[in-house]
């Protein structure tokens, strides 16, 4: 048998309240034309771990026979400092019988704070006034930096 709870128990829920910025910087595709899409995709998936930290959305080969298709989706991030990143999401598709690869991709930097109360709702007005131009700036440059470094990291699957 369960006591029953007591009438001074009182649960006091705050609300969280979202603060989100997304600065978009690029967007582009790329076509690249290989004998094995789902290995250089599978390489490129690899070597973009070695630029930043990589979160697989999607991984997948299909196939009904005669066609063979890859379809990829992940983003590939770095941390500008703790609210604030770098973020390149890229998506790749591609078919084995026709030996193509399309890779979108799309850069920009997210700010997220998460306001859970009074003291965090200073903290973030306080970041947005005196930190978040700097931040953002950085982010920027990061982000800029990130995409140059998987387009070069392209550049030496592909050859």
């Amino acid at each position: 048998m369960t006591a029953p709870l007591s009438k001074n128990l009182f649960i006091v829920a705050s609300p969280i309240n979202l603060m989100q910025i997304e600065d978009m910087i690029s967007e582009y595709t790329v076509h690249l034309n290989t004998d094995n899409p789902f290995k250089t995709a599978n390489n490129i998936l690899v070597d973009a771990a070695k630029l930043g930290i990589v979160t697989v959305i999607k991984n997948e080969f299909l196939t009904n026979g005669p066609e063979s298709v890859v379809e990829m989706d992940f983003v590939l991030s770095q941390h500008a400092d703790i609210f604030t990143s770098a973020i390149l999401n890229v998506s790749v598709q591609g078919n084995q019988k026709k030996g193509f690869l399309e890779i979108s991709l799309e850069s920009k930097t997210n700010m997220v704070i998460k306001e859970t109360g009074f003291f965090c709702a200073s903290m973030a007005s306080y970041y947005m006034e005196k930190n978040y131009s700097d931040v953002s700036k950085r982010a920027q440059k990061l982000a800029s930096n990130l995409e140059k470094s998987f387009q070069d990291m392209l550049g030496r699957v592909v050859a």
